[in-house]
């Protein structure tokens, strides 16, 4: 006897909330990196606003040549910066970034010009805490996401460059550090590594929170549950999130008009494990760092981006497959 599912039933499956599609983007490239100096250092990488990438690893910073260009340059003279294994790099403007101190403890963060490969000035903050992430709030403060909370955990501090002091705002996230990001208004992205679930806290209870009392997880308004780990997160122009993490293997984007979570794979097998999101010559970008062997010291680094797709792309690709479950009958015996 052959049953059939009913069509109700396959559309219904199709439009279930964070839904998982695969997908894959036709024009990605892809630059070669400085080989991983160490089996668990970590490696950081932003993007200035012309759109050329700084990645460092175990206390050397690269600089791109030129936005699109396979080739990059070392800093010198990065000391004190020069003693940091940075587990983060913000930028704020041409002329000014952030390196964290390193993710494995309490440490500083470094202040330097990113466009000058010769004379950066590494200049140290005199901080101490756990940074795991960091993004500039404005041109004289950072979110940091570290083990700083309650007992360690994973909490999201406000730091202030001008007074060197820093200030637990959502406490108590995660037992394990996870990644967080901030849109065009200011609002914040966190991720629970515990459940994989992502919430969002506007800029108005941020500011709130550094005023007083600091916020809890579930102050936020949940967003999705993710299937994936959060060790890496951006938002585009757009509003989608995108994520990577601990062996994964593609980046992960969230649309929020679809309520959609997709998975892309830029014709790599391997993990990929941080993600970005950068806009330069009004065109929207996504870029990625993967590594050819995780966490094998020596091996292969690469440095990916292409033109973020508008949404029809996730669109059609959510439609292809619920035709296609539409369509498919399936015998049973």
């Amino acid at each position: 006897m052959h049953y059939r599912q009913p069509f109700v039933t396959v559309i219904a499956a199709a439009f279930v909330a964070a839904s998982v599609v695969s997908s894959a983007f036709a024009d990605w490239t892809q630059f070669s990196l400085p080989n991983l100096a160490d089996s668990f250092s970590p490696t950081a990488i932003t993007v200035l606003p012309d759109g050329q990438y700084i990645f460092a690893n175990e206390g050397t910073y690269y600089q791109q040549n030129a936005f699109g260009a396979p080739a990059y340059t070392a800093y010198s003279n990065t000391s004190p910066g020069n003693t940091a294994d940075p587990s983060f790099l913000a930028v704020w403007d041409s002329t000014h970034a952030i390196a964290g101190g390193g993710g494995f403890g309490p440490s500083d963060l470094y202040e330097f010009n990113p466009s000058s490969l010769t004379a950066p000035s590494f200049t140290a903050q005199g901080l101490s805490l756990q940074n795991f992430s960091g993004v500039f709030r404005d041109a004289t403060s950072l979110y940091v996401g570290g083990g700083n909370g309650t007992n360690s955990t994973h909490a999201i501090s406000y730091v202030d460059l001008n007074t060197a002091t820093t200030k637990v705002i959502i406490d108590d996230i995660s037992q394990f550090s996870c990644a967080f990001a901030q849109d065009a208004a200011g609002d914040l992205y966190v991720g629970d590594e515990d459940n994989q679930k992502v919430y969002k806290f506007t800029a108005a209870q941020l500011n709130l929170a550094i005023a007083g009392a600091p916020l809890s997880i579930t102050d936020g308004t949940f967003v999705y549950q993710s299937g994936n780990s959060l060790g890496s997160m951006a938002v585009d122009s757009l509003g989608r999130i995108w994520t990577s993490g601990f062996l994964e293997n593609g980046l992960q984007v969230y649309d929020p008009a679809s309520n959609t979570e997709t998975t892309v794979i830029p014709g790599l097998t391997n993990a990929n494990y941080i993600v970005t999101t950068f806009s330069t010559g009004g065109q929207d970008y996504v870029a990625y760092t993967d590594e050819a062997n995780p966490f094998a010291a020596g091996t292969a680094q690469y440095y990916g981006f292409e033109a973020v797709p508008e949404p029809g792309t996730f669109g059609l690709a959510l439609a292809g497959l619920i035709a296609l479950a539409a369509c498919r009958r399936k015998p049973r015996h």
